[in-house]
């Protein structure tokens, strides 16, 4: 087989492990209306299980590069996906809330991992004008897997119940480790790049010390602080969306439908952004895209507005909220270099995810006091709006990083 045929396998097998990654993050938040009718809860007592998985995700983003300095990432990568897979089995023999939560939390472990090994992987497999096209194709492998979520379970849930999710999940994925640890290879034995291609190479292991120094300081405070809101508000639709359309007249086996339209548009929005990023760059999609969410949350908020209109907006919010965030994804592929790539990304994207449990956790608080789903739209509207002021930061000073044009790379905001 030949490198090309190896490295296209690569970022197939990779973007699947992110479509089971998807459905399986998105299946808790999809049963809490069945869940809540059945075991007679109020959906916000489903607040804790939620947050737990998101708590467990980012304690398996910041550990993610000590395994991946350590270990091949293949095994990372089978290792994780195996770790949410029997996590994702084990929640159906949940009985109670605080047996929920404790799963969910072990499951998030895996979801952590997982992404920045198999996103900086994709990035090593390709050449280097190629890496930011790359790190944006292969997260969308979650908007898919939220899409099939969706779609598959609402007739799930009406003819199976809410166990038959998570079945369906877990044996995808047990299927899946076999597969990967089968023809998933370790790049740096199957697919040597030759030094001059790949650039200056870090002589020991990067450390989140490492991504503050040689001019990185206001790119990498300014990524986190984005990082933060947008995954706030983007969580905060994936852990409570399905529940805000029960107040539209939608049923519990109609409300993953809300998951579905979301998880749709950001695919809808994937398309664009690949496109979008070889020709503009990253950088200049990650402003088009948040700006696009903004919108569309305050007009939700704002605005009386019915179901059909509803679900446009939903749809709308997904691009704009995983396009914005899948295309930042690109733009710390090329602002860090070598091992700080994994570690950039990782450290990135958990701590992002201190918004993905501080936003469905306040979201929780908020519909316990009466609050309602408009309330939150127009919030979430906000803190968009404050992140898109910190992308003007890091945008316009991520070309410009030591890291980066060591690499050769063009700014962020212009096509290479």
């Amino acid at each position: 087989m030949t490198s090309e045929k190896i490295r296209y396998g690569t970022i197939v097998l990779l973007f699947v492990t992110l479509v089971a990654d998807g459905f399986d993050a998105v299946t808790m938040s999809m049963v809490v209306p069945t869940l809540s009718r059945e075991w007679q809860l109020p959906a916000a007592a489903f607040t804790a299980p939620l947050v737990a998985t998101n708590i467990g995700v980012v304690v398996g983003l910041v550990i993610a590069n000590w395994f991946c300095q350590r270990l091949p990432r293949r095994t990372v990568i089978c290792l994780a996906t195996a770790v949410f897979t029997l996590g994702t089995l084990a929640t159906v023999l949940a009985e109670d809330i605080t047996v929920l939560t404790v799963i969910r939390a072990l499951t998030g472990l895996g979801f952590g991992v997982v992404f920045p090994a198999a996103t900086s992987l994709a990035a090593d497999v390709v050449p280097p004008r190629r890496r930011e096209t790359a790190s944006v194709v292969v997260p969308l492998g979650l908007s898919f897997g939220s899409t099939v979520a969706g779609l598959v379970g609402s007739r799930l849930l009406a003819l199976l119940g809410w166990t038959s999710v998570f079945w369906l999940a877990g044996l995808f994925g047990l299927v899946l480790i076999a597969v990967l640890w089968w023809r998933l290879p370790e790049v740096a034995r199957t697919i040597p790049v030759p030094a001059a291609a790949s650039g200056p190479r870090e002589t020991k292991p990067s450390s989140v010390r490492g991504l503050f120094s040689r001019g990185l300081g206001v790119t990498t405070t300014t990524m986190w602080v984005f990082s933060i809101l947008v995954f706030a508000t983007m969580y905060t639709l994936e852990s409570w969306l399905p529940t805000f359309m029960l107040d539209y007249g939608f049923t519990p086996e109609q409300a993953p439908l809300g998951s579905a339209v979301k998880g749709f548009g950001g695919l809808i929005g994937g398309v664009v952004l690949v496109v979008g990023t070889m020709l503009f760059g990253a950088g200049r999609m990650i402003v088009a895209f948040l700006g696009l969410a903004a919108v569309c949350l305050a007009v939700a908020g704002a605005l009386p507005v019915g179901t059909t209109v509803l679900l446009a907006l939903v749809g709308g919010m997904g691009a704009g909220l995983i396009g914005g965030c899948v295309a930042q994804v690109g733009v710390a592929a090329q602002v860090y270099n070598g091992d700080r790539r994994t570690t950039g990304i990782g450290w990135n994207m958990g701590i992002g995810r201190l918004g993905s449990i501080a936003g469905p956790a306040a979201c929780g608080v908020l519909l316990a006091a009466g609050h309602g789903p408009r309330t939150l739209f127009l919030l979430m509207a906000g803190l968009i709006v404050v992140g898109l002021a910190m992308a003007s930061v890091f945008v316009r000073r991520a070309g410009t990083t030591p890291d980066a044009t060591s690499t050769g790379a063009a700014p962020a905001g212009i096509s290479g």
